[in-house]
Order: C-alpha cells, then structure tokens, then sequence
C-alpha cells in the first residue's frame, strides 16, 4: 500500500484517534488528509498556509486538526465537516513562525510555540451562525526564549517545553514544565520549573501508576526520565523555588 499525493519529503504523521484517517506534512505550507478504508480515494488537500508547515496535533477527541506554519498563524480545521478544506478558523497574534503545537488531553485548549518568545493559548468555543468555523479566546504569553517543542502530560496538569536561549550564535537548551492550570487562568508569564536539561532535544510523557513522568531524549542518544512529585501538582512553582523533580 502506497499513499502518494506529497511531492516533498514526509516530516510528519498522524492517525485520527478512530484510526480510519492518516494526516501527513511534508516539506511545504499543505497537509493531506486521507481515508485509510480506501486507499484509492484522493486526500483532502488542507490549503491555507502561505509558507513551511512546522507541526500539526490533532485534538484528543479527534474533531480537531491544528496546524501551525512559517506564516506565523496557527489554522484549525475540523475534521467531522462535510467539507474539511473550508472548515479553516485562523488563530493569529503571534509575531514568529510557530515552531510547535499541542492541546491539552481533555479540555478544549490549544496551545502554540513561537518564535517570537511566547506561548499562545487557546480556547476553542463551539461554532455559531455568525462564526461557522468556531470561535476562541486568545492569551499570548511572553516566555523569553524561543520554545521549539511541546508535550503535554496525560492528566492535563503539565505542559513541557523545549526552549533555545536567544543567543543563536551558542543557544543554550534546557525544557520548562508549566502548569495547565496557570496558563489557563493566570494573566502575564506564570513561572515555569526549569529541568536543567540542555541537551533534550525530544519531549514526551509516559503513564506511570498515579504519576507523570517526563522522558526526554538527547543528541547523544541518552534517554532520560523525570519524576515530578505530587506536592508539585499542588502548588504554584516560583521562578526562585528549587523545582522537586528528579532524575531516575
């Protein structure tokens, strides 16, 4: 089985959660949509950035594909509608190329990564009369340092984020963990805990018992993981506090 319709090379893959369609990217501004049941039926062309796509998630529901390009806006699209290419919502504030881009496991929040230092976090409301693609509320959030990736942990407490100091010339990596709930409710930068990892170069979460863990793999080819404890979940992290988490 060969699925053929990118002329550029693939450089990202996504099943929808029912696991009947595949969303790929490949290197230009289109992503393809496509009916794994038939593969001789053509894939929705998903047309509306202007420049490099980045990074696209889909909603944990599987209602929702969110792309974020070079173009410096973010795009929803809905994956239910009888016509998915025209079911586009722009998501716009951000003043850099998004460089990555998440939702939360169980409300309808998205958040994006910018180059421009900052985090956007979204709230997507349901569609209306005078706004058929859906709506949302908007919070931009200075971070300081360009973020380039983003993992989100299962329970929906954490956010974890790779980050590249602004000195381009010798940038120093490390990953910032931010709590949901802060960047949902709070106005202005909430403090995130920094992990001291400066050579993580990919983010994920693993299940484990009641507890999320924070793996991270580097250029080296070392994996490690990150326990952060319950007392952490419970209370609002300061940018002077020593962050209680734990290298396994």
């Amino acid at each position: 089985l060969r699925l053929r319709g990118h002329d550029g090379a693939i450089m990202q893959m996504l099943q929808t959660p029912d696991g009947s369609r595949l969303v790929s990217m490949a290197d230009g501004p289109v992503a393809l949509l496509w009916e794994l049941a038939d593969a001789s039926t053509k894939p929705i062309e998903l047309s509306g950035h202007d420049r490099l796509l980045n990074a696209f998630a889909i909603s944990p529901d599987g209602q929702l594909l969110l792309t974020g390009g070079s173009d410096q806006v973010a795009r929803l699209w809905n994956l239910n509608s009888d016509d998915v290419a025209s079911s586009l919502l722009e998501l716009t504030g951000h003043e850099g190329k998004i460089e990555a881009v998440a939702w939360h496991p169980s409300m309808p929040v998205a958040v994006t990564a910018s180059s421009d230092m900052s985090l956007g976090v979204w709230q997507i409301g349901r569609a209306k009369d005078e706004a058929p693609n859906g709506t949302f509320d908007r919070q931009i959030i200075p971070i300081q340092e360009t973020l380039t990736a983003l993992a989100c942990s299962h329970d929906g407490v954490w956010l974890a984020a790779r980050t590249m100091g602004p000195d381009l010339v010798d940038p120093q990596y490390d990953v910032l963990l931010f709590s949901w709930q802060d960047l949902i409710q709070v106005d202005g930068s909430p403090p995130p805990i920094r992990l001291n990892a400066p050579d993580a170069k990919r983010l994920a979460f693993l299940h484990h018992e009641n507890e999320a863990l924070l793996v991270t793999g580097d250029r080296g080819g070392t994996i490690s993981i990150y326990s952060v404890a319950e007392a952490m979940v419970r209370e609002r992290p300061s940018v002077s506090s020593q962050a209680d988490v734990e290298s396994l």
